[in-house]
């Protein structure tokens, strides 16, 4: 029996709707190119505007009253607990805005990424069936799916646990109601009424789920990339392997196209680290010490609400460092098999023009296509091992202090 073949085209943006549904949640695109431009609503931007400025200016005012609490908690060391505890939200709220800066200040960049993606994205069933799209859609999905509850399991923890948890309190063993927060900010006014006590929480709620929102669409829309960019260098190596050269124009035809095709995916991934290679450098630092300090909280005598809750933050680091460093080191290995193809196929029965060629393919593909965290290291397994003995240093550095 017949498998029924997909006569849908996949497009290109179906890449990208994870990341973008999370983009328009935050009143931002990530790219937007002149034509779809023009066509957008002023409504609809108007609308977006607002969404991005209620949430960006809620955002920094609980940065800013974030920062206040730590000052005055570090002031006590009474209050290690609680100054530990929330450097590590601070931190990941100032690197989703950092990330989502990058995002808006490259944002020439990046249509020209995207555009260029676009050039060789396959337009027919047959070419999408080569190119393997529907599978490395599937498996873009999952990623995207995967990281996501991660984060949304972590972030809905901080946000309803505390409040789920005062309310079980009230009504379960009696008694009168704590009035605990989703983070620990400094207010110059009392807070325990519940008009004060529900805006607060609310204002709170959104904060959390700004700084997640930004955290994860721009994360995901960088996996996205490096994703396609995969996709390329595999189908490459795939049609160089495939090929079965008999001395003719055809033959080297073929293989200048694919030539030309390696050279400018090349090109595009050198697009990509430049964009994300300083925010890279700033995640792989930020998340020595988030690590760190998530660590202390779940080690230390903390109530189990907090323990659960930095639990689930700490598996949401590690799997977000080492998605971003497996997906660098995919990278580098789907680069090199490029090469690796082009010396095991047949080429000695090419003509001499196509022998060149693919002397060409091999010597580019000596020199794998990598992301890069700005100064610091290549992105890949490696890096994460670093980053984790790092952040284990100053981890037993910090239990000492603590201890002592």
């Amino acid at each position: 029996m017949k498998m029924k073949m997909r006569t849908k085209l996949i497009q290109l943006e179906n890449f990208m709707k994870i990341s973008k549904f999370f983009f328009k949640g935050l009143g931002m695109v990530a790219y937007r190119d002149v034509t779809v431009a023009a066509t957008v609503a002023a409504t609809t931007t108007l609308f977006m505007n607002i969404v991005f400025w209620s949430n960006f200016v809620n955002l920094n005012v609980t940065i800013v009253l974030e920062l206040i609490y730590l000052v005055k908690a570090m002031s006590s060391f009474s209050s290690f607990l609680e100054a530990t505890a929330l450097a590590p939200c601070i931190g990941f709220c100032i690197l989703s805005e950092f990330k989502l800066f990058t995002v808006w200040r490259s944002s020439n960049q990046i249509i020209a990424l995207v555009n260029g993606l676009k050039e060789f994205f396959p337009q027919s069933v047959e070419q999408q069936e080569k190119f393997m799209v529907e599978h490395w859609l599937k498996r873009t999905l999952r990623l995207g799916v995967m990281y996501s509850s991660c984060l949304i399991i972590a972030i809905w923890a901080f946000n309803l646990l505390p409040l789920f948890w005062s309310l079980v309190e009230f009504y379960v063993a009696g008694g009168q109601f704590n009035w605990r927060f989703a983070y620990l900010l400094w207010y110059p006014f009392q807070v325990n009424t519940i008009p004060v006590y529900s805006f607060i929480y609310t204002h709170q709620v959104f904060a959390g789920y700004t700084a997640a929102g930004g955290f994860f669409c721009c994360d995901i829309f960088m996996f996205n990339l490096i994703l396609l960019l995969c996709m390329n260098f595999s189908y490459i190596a795939n049609s160089i392997a495939e090929m079965k050269p008999c001395g003719t124009e055809k033959d080297s035809m073929q293989l200048n196209a694919l030539v030309k095709h390696h050279q400018r995916i090349l090109e595009l991934s050198n697009i990509t680290s430049e964009i994300f290679s300083v925010t890279i450098l700033v995640n792989f630092v930020s998340s020595v010490f988030i690590i760190c300090l998530t660590s202390f909280q779940v080690t230390a005598e903390v109530p189990p609400m907090d323990f659960i809750k930095y639990l689930l933050f700490l598996l949401h680091e590690l799997s977000q460092i080492g998605t971003i460093c497996y997906l660098g080191d995919y990278l580098i290995t789907s680069s090199r098999k490029v090469g690796y193809s082009a010396f095991n196929q047949e080429w000695w029965n090419g003509s001499l023009s196509y022998q060149k060629s693919i002397l060409l393919v091999i010597s580019r593909a000596q020199k794998p296509s990598f992301l890069i965290a700005k100064g610091f290291a290549i992105v890949s397994m490696e890096c994460f091992t670093d980053i984790l003995t790092k952040s284990y240093q100053f981890f037993v550095c910090l239990r000492h202090m603590y201890g002592d």
